[in-house]
């Protein structure tokens, strides 16, 4: 919790100090150099971007990660070649599944449990929303941008499809998007399906290739997590430090030795991860925590 609280501080602040320059764009020019193209041109990537997507199948790509906020907690899930994590951050416990291992603090105990990737049910619950998002491209979305972004890393255009609403499993979603990040040739190698449920639920599932990925937050979810429980003195570094040297960050998490967890943590055989609302009804997971 209280590295949320850090995170959402510095967000606030970072968004009031921008607020506050009156940051002006040329005539004819954005802010930060962006660029927001014709809707014609936008149209033709959408068609582009479709017709690739029409080819792509999940199983193809497998790699994901489910972020899911409401009221101040958190339901995190990564599944990339570097780093397979579950994590829930909730207003009195904290919890993450890594190698094999579920574990629970509350600020003073620590709890564990042998618990196999498959029960928490992601693969199946990302493998669903790839079919929500594909049935969103069948759709003709009511808004579609389509941006040059040259301070982002990576590939620097952005095609983003918006919808007022949609039902999925006899479920309403409100205001979803996909949104493609896309390289000088209209290739994507991953997109971000968004939308919103209820009265403040969001959740944001990425997709991308599991060759090769990486996913720098769930490895400060896990570093995070064992310099909680004193299993590394370390704290977690910048992004940009991360970003810069990943050999060194890699070594740390790996060097941390979460079997000594075992040595004085309590042994819990009913812990489970709490599933996130509406998990378990798409995912099939019985019970509303998987794990059970």
């Amino acid at each position: 919790m209280r590295r949320r609280i850090r995170y959402l501080f510095t967000m606030t602040v970072s968004c009031c100090l921008l607020s506050g320059c009156h940051i002006a764009a040329r005539p004819g020019q954005e802010p930060f150099g962006e660029q927001t193209y014709s809707g014609t041109e936008a149209r033709a990537v959408y068609e582009e971007v479709c017709a690739a997507m029409g080819q792509a199948e999940f199983s193809g790509w497998s790699g994901y990660s489910i972020r899911m906020d409401e009221d101040m907690v958190s339901h995190d899930i990564y599944r990339t070649e570097e780093y397979m994590v579950g994590w829930h951050e909730g207003t009195e416990r904290e919890y993450l599944w890594y190698q094999g291992q579920l574990y629970c603090y509350d600020g003073g105990t620590v709890a564990y449990r042998d618990m196999g990737w498959d029960e928490l049910n992601s693969d199946s619950y990302a493998a669903e929303q790839w079919e929500f998002a594909c049935g969103l491209l069948g759709q003709e979305p009511e808004e579609m941008e389509y941006k040059y972004i040259p301070m982002s890393s990576g590939s620097q255009y952005q095609l983003t499809l918006k919808y007022h609403e949609a039902s999925w499993e006899g479920q309403a979603r409100q205001f979803p998007q996909v949104r493609f990040r896309l390289d000088g040739e209209n290739n994507f190698s991953g997109f971000v399906l968004h939308w919103q449920e209820g009265s403040g639920r969001t959740i944001d599932i990425s997709f991308f290739p599991y060759e090769g990925s990486a996913s720098l937050q769930a490895e400060r979810e896990i570093w995070g997590f064992a310099h909680e429980l004193g299993l590394t003195e370390e704290g977690v570094p910048a992004l940009s430090e991360q970003e810069d040297d990943r050999e060194r960050c890699r070594s740390v998490v790996s060097g941390i030795d979460f079997e000594d967890v075992s040595g004085w943590a309590v042994y819990q055989d009913d812990l489970a991860f709490p599933v996130p609302p509406g998990w378990d009804d798409e995912a099939g997971i019985p019970g509303g925590t998987a794990g059970r």
